[in-house]
């Protein structure tokens, strides 16, 4: 695949003011913007005639559902959610499901759209927009963007539609993506008919509260008719805290809350479909899961795939080219690695600084290589690698490798064996005198490559070990810079001559 190719699958550069941009504290941030109150028709009738569901699949057989993965952008393509922030995500959200074999994987490719306006939705309405003019049927719709109407996130419950803010659903620890994928699959918040309600520990709790002229019953900790209160589920016990909230050591609200008969309880933080932060909440009730699986087998039945999707057994590439502490010349720098068994493509990041929090380079590709453009001369960088596919989120990049980009020079040096090249300027010639001291005998490979890293020769010779001096054949080419690489078998050289 040509550097052209691969450019328009996936590259892109980050500024230094992106990158460093303050972060979001996302604890200030509403962390849901669902304001549908109490369970739905739906939901009503699985939990008051679960006989009409017990033909369905038990917790023991995987259900499988497709995502359509819509990245928005502004307008002038910007701001973007990255593939490996989504990798992380993705990996949490299947994380939180996996114990009740329930599986997301991406259909078809990322969507991606620039339109300012989306990406600061501020409204439902624009959500809606969004939704109705780009919803692939059949799949789970998912809206990765920088607002999502003013919340962290925001789903029609038993839909097939989630809004996500990307700042709330960056790193390995966030449940926001979860919460809302509870409500897609018809979860209530378990604080359900409190929304947009402020609880007041010193006034008395009332029976019922109004949503508009739609009473819901105030859940009580003796659970008498706990069917017909708040979430409808009787495993998950009363709470009343409709904004975000920190827990106790205990996963417990610090708050002491007092139900309709005055009984004093504290809320369970654990719940991911309660309002607790990121470091409490961590599991589905039983019922709740039950009821997510009736869920997806019936409305969403026709989504479901049956199928066995690709899982990597070893995640992890290894770099091959640079080599650790390698000198480089600072243009089209060749990166290579190894392939991994069942990667769609890779991710590959440049960066100055071994924790990557600046990138001058990103791309995707579905090659083993990438030609990187040009690169700061005289400066030492870190290049790693993440094999990926739509079905395994899990991955993890490769260990950096450090290389120096250095101007042009004809000499190279790959663990020990160094290299060079005469003429660098083939005028009127297509020979080259390789010169330079190999470590031990072993056969060499020399590769003619242009500047988009594609192959235009190749030649192998058997090469005793001590010094060097061999002529090469290039044959003919085009008026232009190209690369000679040589694999010696203990390493990557690569130098750059000129046809003029």
């Amino acid at each position: 695949m040509n550097f052209n190719s691969y450019l328009s699958l996936f590259i892109f550069l980050l500024s230094f003011s992106s990158v460093y941009a303050q972060e979001e504290d996302i604890s200030k941030i509403p962390p849901c913007g669902v304001r549908e109150f109490g369970p739905t028709a739906w939901l009503r009738e699985f939990q008051t005639n679960p006989s009409a569901f017990s033909h369905l699949r038990g917790n023991n057989e995987m259900l499988q559902l497709p995502m359509t993965i819509h990245i928005i952008g502004q307008t002038d393509g910007s701001g973007y959610f990255s593939r490996a922030e989504l990798q992380v995500a993705i990996c949490k959200l299947n994380s939180d499901f996996e114990e009740h074999n329930i599986r997301f994987f991406i259909q078809g490719n990322l969507i991606y759209h620039n339109n300012t306006s989306w990406y600061n939705h501020a409204s439902f309405n624009i959500g809606n927009l969004m939704y109705n003019s780009t919803k692939v049927a059949g799949t789970m719709n998912i809206y990765i963007d920088n607002n999502a109407a003013g919340n962290c996130g925001y789903a029609t419950l038993g839909g097939d539609r989630i809004f996500l803010k990307k700042s709330c659903i960056r790193g390995p620890s966030t449940t926001t993506w979860s919460h809302e994928m509870g409500h897609a699959l018809s979860l209530p918040h378990t604080f359900s008919g409190w929304e947009d309600t402020t609880y007041d520990p010193t006034q008395p709790t009332p029976s019922v509260v109004f949503r508009g002229n739609s009473p819901v019953n105030v859940e009580r900790v003796d659970g008498v008719d706990c069917v017909n209160a708040a979430d409808g589920f009787c495993d998950t016990e009363p709470d009343y805290l409709s904004a975000r909230w920190n827990c106790n050591a205990n996963g417990e609200s610090p708050t002491i809350l007092k139900d309709p008969f005055n009984v004093e309880f504290r809320v369970d933080g654990t719940l991911i479909m309660a309002y607790s932060n990121d470091a409490c909440a961590a599991v589905f009730s039983p019922q709740q899961v039950a009821a997510m699986r009736a869920n997806i087998q019936t409305t969403k039945g026709d989504m479901v795939y049956s199928g066995s999707l690709p899982e990597f057994e070893t995640p992890t590439t290894v770099n091959i080219a640079p080599t650790q502490d390698q000198e480089v010349l600072n243009v089209n720098i060749l990166i290579e690695w190894e392939p991994v068994e069942f990667a769609a493509a890779y991710i590959v990041e440049v960066s100055r600084f071994l924790d990557f929090t600046i990138k001058e380079f990103e791309a995707q590709v579905t090659t083993t290589s990438v030609t990187i453009p040009t690169l700061v001369a005289n400066r030492n960088y870190f290049y790693r690698v993440m094999p990926i596919n739509n079905s395994d989120f899990c991955t993890s990049f490769s260990t950096s490798t450090r290389f120096r980009a250095v101007i042009q020079t004809s000499t190279s040096e790959a663990a020990g064996s160094s290299f060079s090249i005469y003429p660098t300027l083939l005028n009127g010639t297509e020979f080259m005198t390789i010169s330079g001291r190999l470590n031990r005998s072993i056969n060499v490979t020399f590769d003619v490559l242009d500047l988009q890293g594609r192959v235009l020769s190749s030649t192998e010779k058997f090469l005793v070990a001590g010094p060097l001096s061999e002529t090469l054949y290039v044959g003919s080419l085009p008026k232009g810079m190209y690369i000679m690489r040589i694999n010696s078998g203990e390493g990557i050289s690569a130098l750059k001559f000129l046809v003029p």
